[in-house]
């Protein structure tokens, strides 16, 4: 079994949660905006963590541009956006400084920017309430501490034909 065939079952987009034109395929694994997406281009992942350290792999296929989002959100959260207070995200390709990570809209410095084809991982430790991220085998460190007692995985994607996949 390859690398990208292995991955939690649990971890997938869910369809009924996109907005904006985000395209759901692969067995609910990859997530793409078109030329007509709009709006929010959100979408959650399938699983709810309300315990146990997880980690959801992305790999970032193609596009370009800014404000490209992969994160958490509470789990009864309808709001996907940035600058919701119920989202955590890593915003992997910021600016030309590096990437950030934002919450409530509120943007900090965190890594050097990411690359289309790159992997980012997504850690969620619901022991310790904390979320973490790596880049590739990089490990980035805690992000935030005192996330919320249930979350599930979300993106932005913010911009049209922009597709990644969980793998």
């Amino acid at each position: 079994m390859s690398e990208a065939d292995s991955f939690d079952e649990g971890d997938m987009f869910d369809p009924k949660t996109s907005l904006g034109g985000v395209l759901i395929s692969n067995k609910n694994r990859t997530a793409k905006t078109d030329n007509n997406a709009s709006g929010k281009m959100t979408v959650k992942g399938q699983k709810v963590y309300t315990s146990g350290r997880h980690e959801v792999r992305v790999k970032l296929d193609s596009g370009s541009g800014l404000n490209w989002y992969v994160g958490i959100c509470n789990s009864t959260a309808t709001d996907l956006q940035y600058t919701s207070s119920q989202t955590w995200y890593f915003d992997v390709f910021n600016s030309s400084k590096g990437s950030s990570k934002v919450h409530s809209g509120n943007f900090s410095l965190y890594a050097n920017k990411c690359k289309v084809g790159q992997i980012v991982t997504v850690v969620i430790d619901m022991d310790k309430k904390q979320l973490s991220f790596k880049k590739g085998n990089e490990d980035l460190g805690v992000a935030f501490n005192g996330i919320p007692q249930s979350v599930c995985f979300c993106v932005q994607m913010r911009q049209k034909n922009r597709q990644l996949s969980i793998c």
